[in-house]
């Protein structure tokens, strides 16, 4: 939740130091993503499919990259750097949900 309030938050950044500070504020809030969501891997599947779990999981990571480089520039770039930023902050409250 922090994650999406920081990225929608950095849209009423006027400058680069405002967005650096909310960027550093995502940066803390995703620190918690990692561990938080392999305990909760670990806590919904049986030891028998923790691996595959964990597998699925962690692909999921690059190709939410993968997917995040080639849109949001497309997307910035038809409609300004500030729609990017509330694609990313709608994505991460639908994650935090």
């Amino acid at each position: 939740l922090i994650v999406a309030l920081a990225l929608c938050a950095s849209l009423w950044a006027t400058d680069y130091l405002t967005i650096l500070l909310f960027l550093v504020v995502v940066g803390a809030g995703y620190s918690t993503a990692q561990p938080g969501g392999s305990k909760s891997v670990s806590r919904w599947f049986a030891k028998t499919q923790l691996g595959f779990a964990m597998g699925i999981r962690q692909a999921g990571l690059p190709l939410g990259g993968a997917l995040s480089a080639a849109l949001l520039p497309y997307l910035a770039g038809i409609y300004g750097w500030r729609s990017a930023f509330l694609a990313g902050g709608l994505v991460a409250f639908l994650g935090a949900l």
